[in-house]
């Protein structure tokens, strides 16, 4: 990606470069304290995210297949970062995902045109009909 350029930074100060949010699929890098110096020359400071890996598995420790992306009322819903994962997704080389909606929570078919439109996917939605949820008082 396109390096950021900060100006007006005094030479000889000590400065922190903080990162608040990772990108999807990254974990957050520590801060980086580096001092500006006087020898007029360009400073470079490498910030490096590492990728976080999640794979589902069942009680016995053994990896199993499924659903990328599940949103119930207690997940919440966020289109965009829906999109985000998908895109994430696909940059890995993915050429499938399973996202699950319940209980309407949005216009699938409108979710599935945009999952088209925006990443490498191609979106289709299946209304599986009444299924009953379990919840654990």
């Amino acid at each position: 990606k396109e390096a950021h350029v900060v100006n007006g930074l005094e030479e000889g100060k000590k400065y922190k470069l903080i990162e608040k949010t990772a990108p999807y699929g990254y974990e957050l890098t520590e801060e980086i304290e580096f001092e500006v110096t006087t020898d007029k020359e360009t400073q470079h400071i490498v910030m490096i995210d590492k990728i976080v890996t999640m794979s589902k598995v069942d009680v016995g420790g053994k990896e199993i297949e499924g659903a990328e992306i599940v949103v119930t009322p207690e997940t919440g819903y966020d289109e965009e970062d829906i999109l985000e994962r998908l895109r994430y997704l696909d940059n890995l080389g993915k050429n499938h995902a399973i996202v699950i909606i319940s209980e309407k929570i949005c216009d699938v078919e409108g979710l599935a045109r945009k999952i088209s439109a925006t990443t490498g996917f191609s979106g289709r939605s299946t209304v599986l009909g009444h299924i009953q949820r379990r919840i654990k008082l």
